[in-house]
């Protein structure tokens, strides 16, 4: 989960979330923790385990280790994230034992890009050649 990049948009400075530097700090991580691709994921459940099936753009939310790791209170955290749930940045489904929190239009953001072709229109000159090879002939 630590390798790998997301996409950030500069129209993000103009957002609700970029005033409040609390919700941003809370948005990155929350961008940041989102799984890429769908995999199981092992959740320690009181005496037992669970699997869990997380989508690209989904993550597992427990508000005590999210404190732990921003360095905030929980009730910190969970209001905020209540907050980015109401201005329908993410949505959040949660049990008993787990929340699952989903970034609302995670693939439109972060999918991936479609791979250019390397090919030449008609037009342009290939890169590689050199206009000096003719008169060298």
């Amino acid at each position: 989960m630590n390798d790998g990049y997301i996409k950030v948009y500069r129209k993000m400075m103009r957002s609700r979330v970029f005033q409040n530097e609390g919700l941003f700090k809370i948005w990155m991580w929350c961008l940041l923790k989102a799984n890429h691709k769908g995999q199981w994921i092992i959740i320690k459940t009181g005496r037992g385990t669970t699997e869990v099936w997380i989508e690209p753009g989904q993550f597992i939310f427990g508000r005590l280790t999210a404190a732990k790791e921003l360095k905030m209170k929980p009730s910190t955290v969970w209001k905020r994230i209540i907050k980015l749930k109401n201005m329908r940045n993410l949505n959040i489904e949660s049990n008993r034992l787990y929340s699952v929190i989903t970034i609302i239009n995670w693939e439109f953001y972060q999918g991936r890009e479609k791979k250019g072709t390397s090919k030449v229109t008609t037009k342009e000159q290939p890169s590689d050649t050199n206009k000096n090879e003719k008169n060298n002939i």
